[in-house]
C-alpha cells in the first residue's frame, strides 16, 4: 500500500486543493492529517458510492467545533447521506487545539467527503 498522499506543503497554501482547503494560510499538515484521521474513523464504512458531500465547518482555538455552523457547502443530493457527513464531523469533535503558533482562529474547513472502493 502506498503511503497517504501529504495533505499539505510545509510553506502552507492561501486556499488549498484537493479533499480539504482552508480559507487561511495554515503551514500545519501534520494538524489537517490527524483531522482528516480523526474524521475518517467516523466516516469510513458509512460512505456511499455516488456524489459526495462537501461540509464546512469552524474549529476553535481550544479545538471544538460549532455546530452551528457545521453546514454542508455542495450537496450530494441525498440529504440523508449529507446529514451522515455532518454527524461524522460532530461525533469526531473535538479535535486538537489549533498550534499556538496559529494566531487567527478560528479555522475554517471545507471538507469533500469521498468514497472509496474497497473492503
Amino acid at each position: 500500500m502506498p503511503p497517504p498522499q501529504p495533505l499539505g506543503q510545509p510553506t502552507g497554501s492561501p486556499a488549498g486543493a484537493g479533499k480539504l482547503t482552508v480559507d487561511v494560510d495554515f503551514p500545519y499538515a501534520w494538524y489537517l492529517r490527524v483531522l482528516v484521521n480523526k474524521i475518517n474513523e467516523r466516516w469510513d464504512g458509512r460512505a456511499l458510492p455516488g456524489n459526495q458531500p462537501l461540509v464546512v465547518f469552524e474549529i476553535d482555538t481550544t479545538g471544538g467545533v460549532n455546530l452551528n455552523r457545521l453546514k454542508i457547502e455542495k450537496s450530494s443530493g441525498n440529504p440523508a447521506y449529507d446529514q451522515v457527513a455532518i454527524r461524522a464531523i460532530a461525533e469526531s469533535a473535538p479535535f486538537p487545539p489549533l498550534p499556538a503558533e496559529f494566531t487567527t482562529p478560528p479555522l475554517r474547513i471545507h471538507l469533500q467527503f469521498a468514497h472509496s472502493r474497497g473492503g
